[in-house]
């Protein structure tokens, strides 16, 4: 399903933000990889994916929606524009790589799937935040 029809149908607003979140991380991090398997411009391609969903939700809100929706939607456009600003951040100072400080100092959440030794132990299949080299769930 895409974003923009998710966004809409679902009613767990946290949820979406949420998700929508580790989604965004899950893209630039593929952008880094396809940078370092020498495919220029992925960042940029990127930057200009996460342009094209910001747009898609600000049309959504300049149409008919229930409060709650529109909330939701106005709470990721905040989200997506802050992301597209960090984006843009890292094509300025030409960050290649995920390890370097620019990427590593932005809390990222990441759904951990296969938990290891650095997990809830109570709740396995947990949401992780990451900055620098501090985990959280």
């Amino acid at each position: 399903m895409e974003r923009k029809d998710w966004v809409v149908k679902e009613d767990v607003s946290m949820v979406v933000l949420l998700v929508g979140m580790v989604y965004w991380v899950q893209c630039v991090e593929k952008a880094f990889d396809a940078l370092q398997a020498k495919k220029a411009g992925a960042m940029k391609t990127e930057f200009d994916r996460e342009v094209e969903e910001l747009t898609n939700l600000i049309k959504l809100v300049q149409g008919e929606l229930t409060k709650s929706l529109r909330t939701r939607i106005m709470c990721m456009i905040t989200m997506d524009t802050a992301g597209r600003d960090k984006c843009q951040k890292l094509l300025d100072e030409k960050v290649t790589k995920s390890e370097e400080f620019q990427w590593q100092s932005i809390l990222k959440p990441y759904f951990d799937k296969n938990p290891n030794q650095i997990t809830n132990k109570e709740n396995p299949d947990s949401f992780l935040f990451h900055i620098c080299d501090a985990r959280l769930w």
